[in-house]
Order: C-alpha cells, then sequence, then structure tokens
C-alpha cells in the first residue's frame, strides 16, 4: 500500500537546486538558462525549470510569480482548486473575504487589498486594507496605530492589546519583554517569571536558552525527559534511544532464509555475515517528534508524535542522519550532492548517525532467535500487519512486544529503509558487507501495516527507487560504536 511523493519536493542538502527539488533557482538572474521562479517538486517537468515555469498552473497551489502583474498567467495566489473560476488569472477573484489567502496583489488603498485574512468570512471590515478585525484576542498582533507587541488569543485582556501588553504573565506562554526570558505557561513556576527563569529544567521542555553557550544549564534543546543523560547540559544529546550490541564483534551470523521456509523468495539465499564493528540501532523506528526536533518539515500521512515518520524517501531518510549527527556535535557519515550519496572517508568507522545496512538490520531483528518474525512466530505478538491494523494506518512504536534484543516493531508498522542497494546475495561469508556498488532500487525491510504476513517475515526483502515516499515507509537509525 503506497502513496507517492506528494509532488512538491523535499529539500535536501544540495550543492544547487535543480529541477523538481522543490527549491527555486533565485540565485541567478532572471533570464538566464537554469533560473527557476517557482519548482513543483517534479523531476520531468517539461518546463526545464526555466523561467517561464509553464507548469505553475491554476490550481497547482503554486503561485505564479514569474510574470509581469498584466501578462495572462499571473498568480498572486492559488488556493489549490483547478476548478476555479477564476482561471487563476491575475485578478485572483477567488482570492475573497474568509479564505485565509492574502490579497498582496492589489495596491494598498484598493478595497481588494488584504494586508491579512483571518478565515472569517463574515468578518465586518470586508477584508479592507485596514484589516481592522486583527482584534484584542483574535491571535493577530495589531500593526500601525493600534499596535499590538503580542495578542495572546484572549479577548478578555486587561491590556486592551495595547504595547505595553501587561497581560504576558507568569504562565501564559508568552515572554515578557524586559521582564522574562522564558515562559514555560506554567502559572504556578516558582520562578515568579524572573528573568533568570530558574524553573527551566531537565525535562521541563522548556529550552535554557537564558544562559550563555558554555554554561552548564545552556540548553539547546529539551525533549521532556527528566531522566536524560545529558543532564541538560549544552551537549544537549536528543534523544535518540539505540540499543547497543557490543557483543556481535567476530562472530557468524546466518543472513536469509533457508529453502523450505514457508514464504521463502530466490533473493533470501542464505549466507554468512560477521562484524568487525560493534553498533547499535534504534530502539523504535524514528518517530514524528524526533524528526520534527531536526528537520522542517514532517510529511507523514498518519500524523502523531509517537508515530513512526512515514512518506519519507531513502535520501530525507539520509539526510535526516547527517542532520542529527550535526544537531548532536557528531560527524555526519554521509557526503550528499544531490541525488549522490557516499560515505565518508571514514565509512563505516564513522561514529555519527547512519542507516543501518542490510545485514545489520536482519542480524538485528532476529536477534539471535529463529523465528519467522522479529521476536516471535505469532505475528500479532510483535506486529501491526494486515491481520490486526483494522484502522490500515501507523501506530505508535513500541506497542507490541519487543524482540530479545529490546527492538520495537522490526516487523510491521512502516518499511525501514537501509542502506544497501537491491542485489543478489553473496555466498560464503562476508565482513561489514555495504551490498551493491551500483543499481538503481534501494532496500527496505521489515514490511508495513497493510501487509499479508508473508512480508513481514524477517527474511523478507523490499526495493524501490530512492525518491519513493510512501506512507508505509519510515526508518531507524544506526551508529557504529567508538
Amino acid at each position: 500500500h503506497q502513496r507517492g511523493d506528494d509532488g512538491d519536493g523535499f529539500c535536501l542538502i544540495t550543492t544547487a537546486p535543480r529541477c523538481g527539488d522543490g527549491i527555486a533557482r533565485l540565485d541567478i538572474a532572471l533570464g538566464t538558462v537554469g533560473f527557476e521562479a517557482c519548482d513543483d517538486g517534479n523531476t520531468n517537468d517539461n518546463d526545464a525549470c526555466t523561467a517561464l515555469c509553464e507548469l505553475a498552473r491554476c490550481g497547482d497551489a503554486h503561485h505564479r510569480l514569474d510574470l509581469n502583474p498584466s501578462d495572462i498567467g499571473f498568480e498572486a495566489c492559488d488556493d489549490g482548486d483547478r476548478d476555479d473560476t477564476n482561471s487563476c488569472s491575475n485578478g485572483c477573484a477567488l482570492a475573497r473575504c474568509g479564505d485565509g489567502i492574502r490579497r498582496l496583489d492589489q495596491d494598498a488603498d484598493d478595497d481588494l487589498f488584504e494586508a491579512c485574512d483571518d478565515g472569517n468570512a463574515i468578518d465586518s471590515d470586508n477584508c479592507t486594507n485596514g484589516c481592522t478585525m486583527a482584534r484584542c484576542g483574535d491571535g493577530i498582533r495589531r500593526s500601525g496605530a493600534d499596535a499590538e507587541v503580542c495578542d495572546d488569543g484572549n479577548a478578555v485582556n486587561t491590556d486592551a492589546c495595547t504595547d505595553e501588553c501587561i497581560a504576558a504573565r507568569c504562565g501564559d506562554g508568552l515572554v515578557f519583554a524586559g521582564v522574562e526570558d522564558c515562559d514555560d505557561g506554567n502559572a504556578v513556576d516558582d520562578d515568579d517569571c524572573r528573568n533568570q527563569c530558574i524553573a527551566a529544567r531537565c525535562g521541563d521542555g522548556v529550552l535554557r536558552l537564558d544562559k550563555p553557550r558554555g554554561d552548564p544549564d545552556f540548553e539547546v534543546c529539551d525533549d521532556g525527559n527528566e531522566v536524560d543523560n545529558d543532564l541538560c547540559t549544552n551537549a544537549c544529546v536528543y534523544h535518540f534511544d539505540l540499543v547497543e550490541l557490543p557483543f556481535i564483534v567476530d562472530q557468524s551470523f546466518t543472513v536469509g532464509s533457508p529453502a523450505d521456509e514457508a514464504g521463502h523468495r530466490d533473493d533470501e539465499t542464505e549466507f554468512q555475515v560477521r562484524f568487525a564493528r560493534a553498533f547499535a540501532i534504534g530502539r523504535t523506528e524514528v518517530t514524528q517528534a524526533q524528526f520534527e526536533a531536526v528537520m522542517p518539515r514532517n510529511r507523514s500521512y498518519y500524523v502523531g508524535e509517537m508515530r513512526p515518520v512515514e512518506t519519507v524517501s531513502w535520501f530525507d531518510a539520509v539526510t535526516f542522519a547527517n542532520a542529527a549527527s550535526r544537531a548532536n556535535g557528531l560527524q555526519p557519515c554521509y557526503l550528499i550532492d544531490g541525488q549522490q550519496v557516499v560515505w565518508t572517508e571514514e565509512g563505516l568507522d564513522c561514529h555519527g548517525y547512519r542507516l543501518p545496512t542490510e545485514a545489520e538490520w536482519e542480524v538485528a531483528a532476529r536477534a539471535g532467535e529463529i523465528h519467522l518474525y522479529s521476536g516471535s512466530n505469532d505475528l500479532n505478538l510483535v506486529a501491526w500487519w494486515s491481520g490486526n491494523s483494522t484502522e490500515r494506518q501507523t501506530h505508535p512504536v513500541a506497542q507490541k512486544r519487543a524482540n530479545a534484543w529490546g527492538l520495537y516493531d522490526m516487523s510491521g508498522n512502516v518499511y525501514e529503509w537501509v542502506w544497501d542497494r537491491k542485489g543478489a546475495y553473496p555466498s560464503g561469508t562476508v565482513i561489514d558487507p555495504l551490498g551493491p556498488q551500483t543499481g538503481d532500487q534501494r532496500v527496505a525491510r521489515g514490511g508495513c501495516w497493510g501487509n499479508p504476513g508473508e512480508v513481514l517475515r524477517v527474511a523478507f526483502r523490499y526495493s524501490n527507487g530512492p525518491v519513493l515516499r510512501s506512507d508505509s515507509v519510515g526508518f531507524r537509525l544506526a551508529r557504529t560504536l567508538p
């Protein structure tokens, strides 16, 4: 079960934006080959990402700002409705009072001009340039003569939305400039909203930004876990719970499945693997909360902080691994240049976050046991699959039983990208295999919430193009242990 890319691309780490990456090329002059005024994330566009950007069309939710306002095709807005009666013309007639779209294509003194639009179609301001419905308690800050320095959405504030903003008080979640350096939304904090903000502590979910970088109490992040071993120090290691497997070094493990296993496939021919380096692997799939703490956008179709992140391509996964490494002061393991991804010169000796190799993934999933599925022969005990995922969607991680090494959801919930390209298994014994050096498919393992049991076998191998984004594919992290 798959849903593909939603079509507007993803910001990977690249040396230069390119056709279909969702990044406009505005770093070169209009009229120069390569200039893009927009980019809808489709690498097959026949506009070749030119300045004409002719595939930015009515209803694609991309503005046509590469033309002059009087030109046919110019759009000051686009609400994603391909049946708009305005034909996406420069009149943009369907940008109307209450649709949540600002009318910035008109002059400021025009009746149709809107500096804001709060989505209320019956506003008495008629969406005029005065924008008079930005009022005390509407959550919109007022500029101009009636300026507000804050607006907390409370229409009965005693500050009357004045610039003094005196109702910004201890526990309202607003920082009172000059008085509070932080405010964690707890009205009974014992810091009395003092600028020292001493109640911002390890695990309260509040960043300690009132201290200078280098101070023992400084925090650049806080994941709300009071028992973090970072003690809220400035290193502030974001909590990726990895299970360390130091005992795997120089042991021999079987990868693949015997020919008589139910569901066995030809690409699962058994071979032996040994590991020269100990590694750690995520106790769970990367959650959406973890992903959002590092990356600017979460595309997941089934939203939930503790659900696995999905609708991520293989490129998204390696980009996240590098970003997570940087966020924690670790060396990134990948060199990413557009769609060219290689290891740094350290290879598997890199100690930053990375994807597990296919062999690492399978050995960890088996956890020294002989089961069809990771942790059991009873699929319902350890996995979300088509037989018990009646809602037809992902579930929060770690709701099923872990395998013998404490790893959850290695079978089911979402497929998990691994490093390797798809190819035939080697024969004999291989040390630290990394898979084929060439190929246009990347491997994902474990099966998903919508698959039958055969696909959730530990040995089952799935592959697809590295640009695939599906609501059934996520990933988990790994690290080589120092």
